[in-house]
């Protein structure tokens, strides 16, 4: 076995090294996804009071939950700026502690989860306007 071999595990340290921060895009996607799916819960329940009192403690759970997160991201000071826009990210490739993963990969790694909910919550919020309509 040949010692001087790169280990394919270890991120290399050159100038071309994948970027290790992820996008600033991602960010919005899954923000977009959360405020799509309170849209959706407030266009379904709106209507009844005590419902409607219910999606606003949600809706500041979610203003705190993405709120505390972005104050945080924006403390750090050791984050690496991404200098990519973010379609050239998507098809890049990203470092991770476990591997080098595609642009795609990554977003739906972090995305699969607010979008499907904020797709599941349309389908219930249309459920629920059709029984309620007739």
């Amino acid at each position: 076995m040949n010692d001087n071999l790169p280990d394919s595990n270890q991120p290399t340290l050159n100038r071309q090294q994948a970027p290790r921060e992820l996008h600033p895009g991602f960010f919005w996607v899954v923000l977009l996804a959360w405020l799509w799916l309170v849209a959706a819960f407030w266009s379904a329940f709106a209507g009844d009071l005590q419902s409607a009192w219910m999606v606003t403690i949600s809706t500041a759970f979610f203003g705190m939950y993405f709120g505390l997160s972005a104050i945080l991201l924006g403390l750090q000071r050791d984050r690496e700026p991404v200098h990519k826009s973010f379609l050239a990210y998507l098809k890049g490739r990203m470092d991770t502690f476990t591997g080098a993963v595609s642009g795609r990969g990554a977003l739906v790694q972090v995305a699969i989860i607010p979008v499907s909910l904020a797709l599941a919550g349309t389908g219930m919020a249309i459920v629920l306007a059709w029984v309620r309509g007739g």
